[in-house]
Formats: C-alpha cells, structure tokens, sequence
C-alpha cells in the first residue's frame, strides 16, 4: 500500500493513492494539490552455499577423497536441500545425509562400505530405450 503525502509541505494524507487530481481534496495545512506516493516492498532472501574439496594422493590418480557439504537442489522435491557427502576410498567408507531445509526432517541417511554402494551415479545401469 502506498503513503500519500503534500508534495509541498510532506504532510501525510488520509487519500487513497488511485485519486485523480481532480478528485483531490486541498492539503489542509498548505492548500496544494501536489502529491507524493512512498510504497514500500518487503521481501526475505535465503542464502546459502556449500563447500566441496577432493584429495589425491602424489601420482594424482582418482580422488581418495571426496567431500561436500552445503546446498543442493533436490529435483524430486523441486527445492534445495542441505546435503553432506563423503567419499573415503582408501578406508572404503560412503557417507550421504540429507535433510530438509525447511522442517529439519532427514530425508535420507545412507552409510556403508563404499565396495557395498553400488548402483548409483556412474555405476548406475543405464535405461534401455524402450523399457520402463
């Protein structure tokens, strides 16, 4: 909703912002029918982020260890999620736990031996065209 004020004198006004001039009524401490209107938009911005590291050993082969912690967009929930993940290949461990920004509700929580995780992302079998 918009303030309406005199523009000459900034007296606030009990005049609803939508009034042509000519249906204004004189300011009645100064007589103008000048106006100015102040709206005022309110509104909240969430910020978050994540962090994600990997180590390798000297020959830079494949990451022995992979982290992230942070945001992530969750496309069967259509939102972002809070998401902690650690892959620990040289003690063969798999950490995922996922939980709900909003209600604090874990959504998931898997932890095993990495040998046993088997399934998902790369190693997840592919659709045959045609099947489903």
């Amino acid at each position: 909703m918009a303030t309406v004020q005199c523009q000459e004198c900034k007296t606030v006004l009990d005049e609803h912002s939508t009034c042509t001039p000519e249906q204004r009524m004189p300011c009645p401490k100064c007589g103008s029918l000048s106006r100015s209107y102040h709206v005022s938009i309110d509104d909240t911005v969430g910020l978050r982020d994540g962090l994600g590291l990997q180590a390798r050993h000297a020959d830079g082969k494949r990451p022995f260890l992979e982290s992230y912690g942070g945001a992530d967009y969750s496309k069967k929930l259509g939102k972002h999620v809070e998401k902690q993940r650690v892959v620990d290949r040289d003690n063969d461990e798999y950490l995922e736990h996922i939980v709900d920004y909003e209600t604090g509700a874990v959504l998931h929580h898997c932890e095993e031996p990495l040998s046993a995780h088997t399934g998902h992302g790369s190693d997840n079998p592919k659709k045959r065209s045609g099947a489903g």
